[in-house]
């Protein structure tokens, strides 16, 4: 159990979760349950890729005709690079898109300003790509978070 980050959390409680007035067993289940409030980027594998290629927000055409159209058409030769490697990532099996990866965020971004993909798309690619977490996670807490570890922290802060 890595007690400093637990001890810390607990002391200066930043997300004012209210960990004074909770029992231990209340604290640990805090930390320990998936919070919808909480996310990571996640890999979004290929088949899901291509399922959201295919799909089209609301009242717009499908993801994956666009991305092939500004592969061929688009005015600019950046935009045009990029989609071209989407539709390359899409097609292929066992790929993956990592969004938390800046150059990959980038691209997509470059997509939205360039017209290719819409504000909704780029809205859709990154839900798929959130996986909710708990706050034992997001604070790189490996083990799982029991009564004894909240009361053991609390002791070792003087709460």
């Amino acid at each position: 159990m890595d007690y400093d980050k637990l001890k810390t959390e607990l002391a200066t409680d930043p997300l004012a979760r209210g960990y004074s007035g909770l029992t231990d067993a209340e604290a640990a289940a805090s930390l320990n349950a998936t919070d919808t409030g909480r996310t990571r980027l996640v890999n979004i594998p290929s088949t899901e890729l291509l399922a959201w290629a295919a799909g089209a927000s609301s009242g717009d055409r499908p993801r994956y005709l666009k991305l092939e159209e500004a592969a061929v058409a688009h005015a600019s030769e950046q935009i045009r690079a990029i989609a071209k490697a989407a539709v390359k990532m899409i097609d292929r099996d066992a790929t993956s898109l990592d969004l938390s990866k800046p150059d990959r965020a980038a691209m997509v971004g470059a997509l939205v300003a360039g017209g290719v993909l819409s504000p909704a798309d780029q809205i859709s690619i990154y839900a798929l790509a959130a996986e909710a977490i708990s706050r034992k996670v997001e604070l790189d807490i490996t083990d799982p978070i029991d009564p004894e570890h909240v009361a053991s922290a609390r002791q070792l802060i003087g709460a």
